[in-house]
């Protein structure tokens, strides 16, 4: 018997192996899948693509593209960011990098509500792009974190009445 199960073996990785589908067929059925909104359908291309071509050059497309459906389409956060997280410690000189920092902070507070992770997300983007143009804007959302709406509009009325006084 078992000198039967090693050919076998043998035979069905080999089998496995000669059967990968190319690229551009899996890219294709992703985008097709997703056009459909057959988002689990599409989100299984990602993933194969992922697994079988770990040096594939659509490799860090791929992963954004599987990391926003995640995100806005199937509603997976904790999904999305460890995708993002993916990409961006696998290609932190990507020109998308700063962006995957930017929507990991962004699901942790408003998705998640961990505004503990979205702080340090935040955080990180500004010390790694502090020249970026939406540098700013991340302050801001920085300052802001955790709050009530109501009370940075409250804040800001009371900051742009005190600017309006002192002229």
């Amino acid at each position: 018997m078992q000198e039967l199960l090693l050919p076998l073996c043998v035979g069905l990785v080999f089998f496995a192996a000669c059967s990968r589908m190319p690229e551009q067929e899996i890219l294709s059925r992703a985008k097709t899948s997703r056009d459909e909104a057959k988002y689990t359908d599409a989100l299984g291309y990602y993933r194969l693509y992922l697994d079988d071509y770990p040096t594939g050059k659509y490799r860090p497309d791929v992963l954004l593209k599987a990391a926003g459906l995640c995100g806005n389409e199937m509603r997976e956060y904790q999904s999305s960011i460890a995708l993002y997280k993916k990409f961006y410690n696998e290609y932190p000189s990507h020109p998308d990098a700063g962006k995957a920092l930017l929507l990991i902070g962004f699901m942790y507070s408003e998705q998640i509500k961990n505004l503990d992770s979205a702080r340090y997300y935040y955080t990180s983007f500004i010390d790694k792009y502090p020249d970026n143009e939406v540098t700013p804007s991340i302050k801001i959302e920085l300052a802001n974190l955790g709050k009530d709406p109501e009370k940075i509009l409250e804040e800001k009325a009371d900051s742009d009445g005190m600017a309006g006084t002192s002229k």
